[in-house]
């Protein structure tokens, strides 16, 4: 959907004037949390003081400085360097944030690089350049229920899910927990809405165990999705071999 759009993250900081951006989803202590971005790679820049038109050769992300304890960075591809021939790409700040954290709002400052044929910008610079913010997370109190939980959520008030590890390493049990009896489609997708495997299952009432085998696979975040072709429920998980 941004493929089309002009150079920049999406969504962007939070803006004031038109009220619109930002992250948009709380985090809860103590309970797992995911937020994507994604990054339009242009070939070129405007860089000004002198100004002049510079190439780009790559982008580096690396890190939120100053997220809550127990949430980090994740990219697709996993190196965080992107390149104008990727076109998209897309980062994450996932995980769970500890009891270490207190509640309250946390200005997160994207940190990295975009390496030009001219010079090397920081992110710093080029947020100033672009006349943006600083993104800000909403950190809530343990079990508030107005946070954004993203282990399990509601498939037509039946059904659950919940996959441990997450992170994973190669090998993660997924588990659906249901009262009714059906058949399925799982499909697995990257971030930037690639297929990477599909497949039917039967679900039955009760608890239902499935592993998925991700060892062939690279690093990276992905999203399980299970749908009887009317509604579906999806999760995002994290590969890190």
């Amino acid at each position: 959907m941004y493929a089309d759009s002009a150079f920049g993250i999406y969504p962007p900081p939070y803006d004031e004037t038109t009220m619109t951006g930002g992250i948009d989803q709380s985090a809860c202590i103590n309970a797992p949390y995911y937020f994507a971005f994604t990054f339009r790679i242009p070939e070129t820049i405007d860089v000004p003081n002198p100004p002049v038109t510079a190439q780009v050769i790559s982008i580096q992300v690396d890190s939120f400085v100053n997220a809550p304890v127990g949430l980090a960075l994740a990219c697709n591809p996993p190196s965080c360097l992107f390149t104008p021939e990727d076109i998209l790409g897309c980062a994450a700040i996932y995980g769970t944030a500890t009891s270490d954290n207190l509640p309250g709002e946390y200005e997160l400052t994207l940190a990295g690089t975009i390496e030009t044929n001219i010079l090397t910008l920081s992110f710093e610079q080029l947020f100033a350049v672009l006349g943006t913010d600083n993104y800000e997370l909403t950190l809530e109190a343990e079990n508030s229920g107005s946070c954004f939980v993203s282990v399990q959520e509601p498939f037509n008030d039946h059904m659950s899910i919940e996959t441990a590890p997450n992170p994973f390493m190669g090998r993660t049990n997924i588990t659906i927990t249901s009262d009714v009896n059906e058949t399925l489609q799982f499909h697995v997708v990257n971030l930037l809405g690639e297929l990477i495997h599909t497949e039917t299952i039967q679900v039955n009432d009760g608890e239902n165990v499935i592993e998925f085998d991700g060892s062939h696979l690279a690093n990276g975040i992905y999203q399980f999705t299970f749908s009887n072709g009317e509604t579906a429920l999806s999760q995002k998980v994290v590969l890190q071999k």
